[in-house]
């Protein structure tokens, strides 16, 4: 990968995306690093790995997308124990967000589809009673 793909990566990151001190960040911190791990994950993909070795990457990659519950927030290094505190209500709020989108989104689908079944229905029962 090229640098510009995993700088990319970095910014799409949200620990980077909505850091205020982005040289604060695990990204800003650790880039070479990071770097290699991003690269590293990408070539994993591909490769048989061990059960705890699929468990640990997607641990990881849950983390990334905000759905495991301590992940990339409290990697900042909170220098307090109220900042940790906020951290971590704050990560919590995201992944409740992120669950309520998610069954919205799930609720709009069986909507939908029931919607397209009841046209189907009544297509069926149309052409069945123009063929009468």
């Amino acid at each position: 990968m090229t640098r510009q793909e995993v700088e990319k990566i970095r910014d799409e990151s949200k620990n980077y995306m909505y850091a205020k001190d982005k040289s604060s960040t695990i990204w800003g911190k650790y880039f070479e690093e990071m770097g290699c791990k991003t690269v590293l994950r990408r070539l994993m993909k591909y490769v048989p790995l061990s059960p705890e070795l699929q468990k640990a990457v997607s641990m990881d990659e849950a983390a990334d997308l905000g759905k495991q519950g301590l992940g990339a927030e409290i990697l900042q290094d909170p220098a307090t124990p109220e900042e940790f505190k906020d951290a971590v209500y704050a990560e919590v709020y995201e992944e409740q967000q992120y669950d309520q989108k998610e069954a919205e989104q799930e609720k709009a689908g069986t909507i939908d589809a029931k919607v397209e079944e009841a046209k189907a229905n009544l297509e069926a029962l149309m052409a069945k009673k123009a063929g009468k």
